[in-house]
């Protein structure tokens, strides 16, 4: 048996839905039936509230949001902890709504939501920017009803072509600076080490030497060592086709051959 929830459920489905991936999406509450016992419960609750369905559903966010590693508390730490670890989380949220509603939430909902608010909708962007870039649309995604034969074959072909020579932009609705933050993550990592280099212990507590490199990263650094000798003016840059100057003398002798002389006729 499939539960179907979207906007046309009632609230107290909403909500419990809602209640539901807060908790975390627990596998043993993922059901219908327990969906569907929790639904008049929540309701009862919202309603005893009096605030509107958006606001009780950030009321549901607050309590259930546990405290950020750093130490930073957006939500209420107690109720998420307690609430998870329930035997039936809906049970303790009613039993303890009168404190944690009246008691906690409310004297100071006007101070922390806005916060919480912001906070949360900038994880959410960032989750929707992960997952569309882990899973981007392609052509065959947006055919239209009953496509043409002709049409099938055009988007299996671009989407070769887009899996061969993949196109790196922001993405949609990502600005180009948080675009560029990404895309460099790992550089900007102090911690990075090339996983083939073999390094020292430091024993000063400087950081650790690299005794060995591994073959990508000593021509790399072959070639950041010859630019710096190229631009101090140590050592002239080695005579190439990529660095010589072409005038055209390798073929002036090949064009003077060739050349017509004045007493050829052209018809």
């Amino acid at each position: 048996m499939k539960l179907r929830i979207d906007s046309q459920s009632s609230v107290g489905l909403r909500l419990a839905y809602r209640f539901w991936i807060e908790l975390g999406r627990p596998p043993q509450f993922r059901n219908p039936q327990t969906l569907e016992s929790w639904a008049p419960k929540i309701e009862a609750l919202w309603r005893k509230s009096g605030l509107g369905y958006a606001e009780f559903k950030w009321f549901l966010i607050w309590a259930l949001r546990k405290q950020e590693p750093d130490g930073t508390n957006y939500g209420n730490d107690f109720t998420a902890c307690n609430l998870r670890a329930a035997r039936d989380p809906m049970a303790s949220l009613t039993k303890q709504f009168n404190t944690t509603f009246y008691n906690i939430f409310m004297p100071r909902a006007d101070r922390i939501m806005p916060l919480l608010v912001s906070v949360r909708e900038r994880e959410d962007r960032e989750a929707a920017f992960a997952a569309q870039a882990a899973k981007p649309t392609k052509w065959v995604d947006v055919l239209p009803n009953n496509p043409e034969r002709w049409q099938i074959e055009r988007a299996r072909y671009m989407d070769a072509m887009d899996a061969a020579f993949p196109i790196v932009e922001p993405l949609l609705g990502e600005t180009v600076e948080h675009w560029i933050m990404r895309e460099t993550a790992s550089l900007r990592d102090p911690d990075w080490r090339c996983s083939k280099c073999v390094y020292g212990v430091s024993l000063d507590g400087e950081e650790d030497v690299r005794i060995r490199w591994c073959s990508d990263c000593e021509e790399e650094r072959r070639m950041y060592e010859d630019d710096d000798k190229e631009w101090m003016c140590d050592e002239a840059p080695v005579t190439s086709c990529l660095t010589k100057e072409w005038d055209g003398s390798e073929f002036r002798e090949e064009i003077i051959n060739v050349e017509v002389s004045h007493d050829d006729k052209c018809n």
